[in-house]
């Protein structure tokens, strides 16, 4: 039986840009109470930008760029230290170090009324015993590549999307708004892309502009391609996916799977813009990039994150699933 909603609580972050370069405000944009739209301006401050740094020399094969709205030319090149009191027993320094971010993170989003809205939203979802459903909407292009899944309230607490009683997700407005959806046809119509792997990513660390220095990819039948395509095809059609009707009655319904091997960027958009698919299915490399990265397709071929999200949303595919490097 169907039980409703879980309680939700969606929150946005945007640059004040009138108020200087740092400044930031966090707003409540849904809550599961009526008291709880609640807004809050908060400053970033250079030492969250140095453990961003330490974070990427120490996680990154590639640097990110660094958060411009903050002057880099004073903090030391070396990795920053962590905060003594993370230094918890039996975690070597990457954990301490993801831990020493995470615990920044949360405390730089979770701040004042915003702690507070946290709080009782988390109360309210107790109350109901359902997780609390917490969305967190990045209006700010240069905080998007940041690592928000890591967020922690403290050390030895779990990471925000691993925490079971928080269903944690982000997004950006950076897209078109979804239009009305049309529902499922006769079948459940799904598009495989398996891409380039890591070890043969020949864009990876290069200059992306040189096409010369660019070693090819082997054809797809070197890499085994089609037969790990064929495997995944025949389990997906052969499983049995479920329908809600509209009484939220689940029935069985089929499915039908396309794939493509390695394509261009224009092979992919020309099929999400002509096949309707209601689910498409990234397996191969990706790397952090400027608009929300980059997945590595056919051979010289990438496509972005904020242009295939545009595409995406203008068909209507309703779920993405991606197996690759720096998915989140």
């Amino acid at each position: 039986m169907y039980n409703g909603e879980n309680p939700c609580l969606s929150l946005a972050i945007a640059r004040l840009t009138a108020a200087g370069a740092g400044n930031f405000a966090i707003w409540v944009l849904k809550a599961p109470y009526p008291g709880g739209y609640d807004f809050h301006n908060c400053t970033w401050y250079p030492a969250l930008t140095k453990k961003w740094l330490a974070w990427q020399e120490m996680f990154q094969m590639q640097c990110q760029p660094h958060l411009p709205f903050i002057d880099t030319s004073h903090l030391p090149t070396q990795t920053s230290e962590i905060d003594a009191n993370l230094a918890s027993p039996g975690v070597g320094y990457g954990g301490r170090l993801m831990q020493d971010l995470g615990v920044s993170l949360w405390k730089w989003v979770f701040d004042g009324s915003i702690r507070n809205s946290l709080a009782q939203s988390r109360g309210i979802a107790i109350g109901q015993d359902k997780p609390l459903r917490l969305r967190l909407e990045i209006r700010d292009p240069n905080l998007i590549s940041l690592p928000w899944e890591i967020m922690q309230p403290e050390a030895g607490k779990q990471a925000i999307s691993l925490n079971q009683q928080i269903l944690f997700s982000r997004t950006t407005s950076d897209v078109d708004p979804l239009m009305l959806y049309q529902g499922y046809q006769d079948a459940l119509k799904i598009l495989l892309v398996l891409g380039q792997p890591a070890n043969l990513s020949s864009l990876e660390g290069e200059d992306l502009g040189n096409k010369s220095e660019q070693a090819k990819t082997p054809p797809p039948e070197a890499l085994e391609l089609q037969k790990e395509a064929d495997t995944l095809t025949r389990v997906i059609e052969e499983s049995s996916p479920l329908n809600l009707d509209h009484n939220q009655i689940a029935t069985s319904i089929s499915a039908h799977v396309d794939t493509l091997l390695q394509p261009t960027r224009a092979k992919l958009i020309e099929a999400l813009d002509n096949g309707a698919y209601n689910v498409i299915f990234y397996a191969g490399h990706g790397v952090p990039a400027p608009d929300g990265g980059l997945l590595f397709l056919g051979v010289d071929s990438t496509i972005n994150g904020t242009e295939l999200a545009q595409v995406l949303v203008r068909n209507q595919v309703t779920l993405a699933v991606f197996n690759a490097c720096w998915g989140a």
